[in-house]
């Protein structure tokens, strides 16, 4: 039996549908105040989408659903449970780096 079923965690996918990839890149978007008329906002969503559905969750951590259907992570390792990605920080910082990128002029991309 692994962690996550010693802990009552029903192991999940991993990986996102496409409309969940797709609200997650939104959602960290408008964390960022990118908004859609933004010029840059569908190029670092799809960025956004890509690098989500290229990525697995971190080690340690699983998908679920609580009673109300909501996706949640658990990491059977320390018990912490969240209903944010787990790679939420992270993609911020991506997005961050890609709009930097956008930014500059096409020579110096």
């Amino acid at each position: 039996m692994d962690a996550a079923a010693s802990q009552g965690v029903r192991r999940e996918p991993s990986r996102l549908s496409g409309k969940e990839r797709s609200d997650l890149a939104l959602s960290v978007l408008q964390g960022l105040g990118i908004e859609d008329r933004d010029p840059r906002a569908a190029a670092l969503h799809f960025f956004l989408r890509d690098v989500l559905e290229a990525s697995d969750l971190p080690p340690d951590w699983v998908a679920a659903h609580d009673q109300h259907r909501r996706r949640y992570y658990a990491n059977t390792a320390t018990r912490a449970s969240s209903f944010e990605h787990p790679l939420l920080p992270v993609l911020r910082t991506l997005c961050g780096a890609a709009r930097a990128c956008l930014e500059l002029d096409g020579a110096a991309r």
